[in-house]
C-alpha cells in the first residue's frame, strides 16, 4: 500500500511509469512496437498536439485512481489537479484511449473501464487491439453506455469528433 501523496512524490521525482489503483501502487508494461506506432497514429489523426502543456497523467477522484491512458482528449478548459513537488494530473478528458496487449486486456477491459465511468466529463472510451484490427468504443447516451465493435479496415469511427478509419490507425504495422 502507498498514499496517495508519495505517489504522487514518485511519479514526479522518477521516470519510470506507475499507477495508483486505490492504494495500490501498478507497475506499467513497457509498449511493444505495434502500441507505439497505434498511438502515434491515432494522436495524429486526433490532432492531438505532442507540446501541449497538458499531463499525460489522469486522475480519477471518485474511484482513487491515477492512471496513465495512451491518449487523452481534454478540452481547451482542461482542469489539472497539482501540488507543489508532486506529479500533475487531468481531471477533465472527454476521450480516453487503451491500446491493449494480450495482457493488458483484461485490466483495460474491466478494471480500468470501471474506474473511467467514475469521471463525470468522459463521454468515450475506446480500447484498441495492439495485435489485430479491432476497436471497441463505449460512448456515453441518455441511457448509458453504447458499446460499438469495429473490425473491417474500411469502418469509420466517430472518435472525439474525428472520423476516423480503422486503416489509419493501423497503418505501417
Amino acid at each position: 500500500m502507498i498514499t496517495e501523496e508519495d505517489f504522487l512524490k514518485k511519479v514526479h521525482q522518477e521516470s519510470q511509469k506507475w499507477e495508483y489503483h486505490q492504494g495500490k501502487l501498478v507497475d506499467l508494461e513497457k509498449s511493444s512496437a505495434n502500441h507505439q506506432r497505434i498511438q502515434e497514429n491515432l494522436a495524429e489523426l486526433l490532432q492531438l498536439c505532442k507540446d501541449q502543456d497538458i499531463p499525460k497523467l489522469l486522475f480519477i477522484p471518485l474511484t482513487d485512481v491515477y492512471a496513465y491512458p495512451d491518449l487523452m482528449v481534454v478540452s481547451p478548459e482542461a482542469i489539472i489537479y497539482e501540488e507543489p513537488n508532486q506529479a500533475a494530473a487531468v481531471l477533465n478528458p472527454s476521450v480516453v484511449v487503451e491500446i491493449y496487449s494480450p495482457k493488458t486486456k483484461a485490466i483495460d477491459s474491466q478494471d480500468k473501464w470501471a474506474f473511467y465511468q467514475g469521471i463525470v466529463s468522459l463521454e468515450q472510451y475506446v480500447m484498441i487491439d495492439e495485435q489485430r484490427p479491432l476497436l471497441q468504443m463505449f460512448t456515453k447516451h441518455e441511457q448509458g453506455w453504447k458499446l460499438e465493435v469495429f473490425k473491417n479496415l474500411e469502418k469509420t469511427a466517430m472518435i472525439g469528433g474525428q472520423e476516423i478509419t480503422l486503416s489509419k490507425i493501423y497503418e505501417g504495422l
